[in-house]
């Protein structure tokens, strides 16, 4: 017998036995093995019972996931470009971001952030003037604003 015929007969009994089925490895059901899960995995599956308990339908439990976990990308506005911010460090006064107001707009996050401006009454009314300036000049140079 050639080794060719050899290498023929051979394949051929090789397709007919039945063979192990074949898996990678880590390419289980359960992609994760409980016996590795950390303390953190455990708060956070524990996170996910509770949202889950607190829901009355999949959608919400579906976004409370989402942006509990950060798994969506979320927009958070710069206090630095809101006109009134802008008008108070202008006047020389600072304020501080104190948090954020989460929202929903058009099935995104949008957090908004929650300033503190901390002044004695002058500086207000600094502040106060010069928005009154400032709206006046609009109204000077655009009269059909106003209409």
């Amino acid at each position: 017998m050639t080794s060719e015929n050899f290498l023929e007969k051979t394949n051929k009994e090789l397709l007919k036995t039945k063979q192990k089925k074949f898996k990678l490895k880590g390419s289980d059901d359960n992609i994760f093995d409980p016996n590795t899960l950390n303390e953190e995995h455990k708060i956070a599956a524990k996170t996910i019972l509770d949202i889950f308990k607190n829901c009355n339908n999949s959608e919400t439990f579906k976004i409370l996931v989402e942006e509990t976990f950060k798994l969506k990308d979320e927009t958070i506005v710069d206090a630095a470009n809101n006109p009134l911010v802008k008008i108070i460090h202008d006047n020389g006064y600072n304020l501080s971001v104190q948090g954020y107001v989460t929202e929903r707009e058009n099935n995104k996050t949008i957090k908004y952030p929650i300033i503190s401006y901390i002044a004695d009454v002058r500086h207000f009314e600094k502040v106060y003037r010069n928005i009154l300036h400032n709206m006046k000049e609009f109204f000077k140079k655009n009269p059909e604003a106003l209409k």
